[in-house]
């Protein structure tokens, strides 16, 4: 049993580590202006995650569709 939960955990850390960059900073920076002005707000860290997924053309892997969901127009991939 304990090598069926190991597999997936190996392969996650396999993965690349995609960093934060300047570019994620002013990116992330335009979802939080853009959900205030429409009266909506997103936590900074959700913000910054999804600028890097933008940055580097990935997709998203979240249960949370809904509230990533305006993220969407600026190119952010959603993956369910």
């Amino acid at each position: 049993m304990g090598s069926r939960s190991a597999k997936p955990v190996s392969e996650i850390l396999q993965l690349p580590i995609l960093e934060y960059a300047k570019e994620d900073a002013r990116l992330s920076a335009r979802f939080e202006l853009s959900a205030g002005v429409s009266g909506k707000t997103i936590r900074r860290s959700d913000a910054m995650i999804a600028a890097i997924c933008v940055r580097n053309e990935a997709g998203f892997l979240t249960l949370d569709l809904k509230y990533f969901e305006r993220l969407r127009s600026f190119g952010l991939r959603t993956l369910s």
